[in-house]
């Protein structure tokens, strides 16, 4: 019997083996001179889109595979709504398709996925309720 649960365990040890062959895992290192804004990453994340989230100590980078494009916070454009500090500390999507962007100094920003572009955050209550369901910090 014991020499049957043997031969047995071994057929399968053998099984599973060849569905895990095919798999092939590659990398690349991106750096500062491919278009990152800074070689710390501190957080990435993919969206519903397919886009990969990059957060650095100098911006938010949106990466297609590609190319790089990189978002930071835009001193002295008053009109432009841009992202409230540089330094990344999170990235997170909501079920509406927004981004929310957690920097260091615990300020958030709030990127639109289907307009491309940063929006005004809600009232208080409604982004104070939206984070908590979004973050788990």
């Amino acid at each position: 019997m014991k020499y049957k649960l043997l031969c047995l365990f071994v057929l399968f040890s053998f099984s599973l083996s060849d569905l895990y062959a095919d798999i092939e895992l590659s990398s690349k290192q991106m750096r500062t001179s491919d278009g990152l804004p800074s070689n710390s990453v501190r957080c990435m994340f993919q969206d519903s889109k397919g886009f990969l989230w990059l957060g650095t100590l100098d911006g938010l980078t949106r990466y297609d595979g590609n190319t790089f494009l990189t978002y930071q916070l835009e001193s002295g454009k008053h009109d432009q709504i841009s992202l409230a500090d540089n330094r990344i500390k999170h990235v997170a999507e909501d079920k509406n398709g927004f981004l929310w962007i957690k920097t260091v100094p615990e300020l958030f920003s709030c990127y639109d996925l289907q307009k491309a572009c940063f929006v005004d955050l809600p009232v208080p209550e409604v982004m104070e309720r939206t984070i908590r369901n979004i973050y788990v910090l």
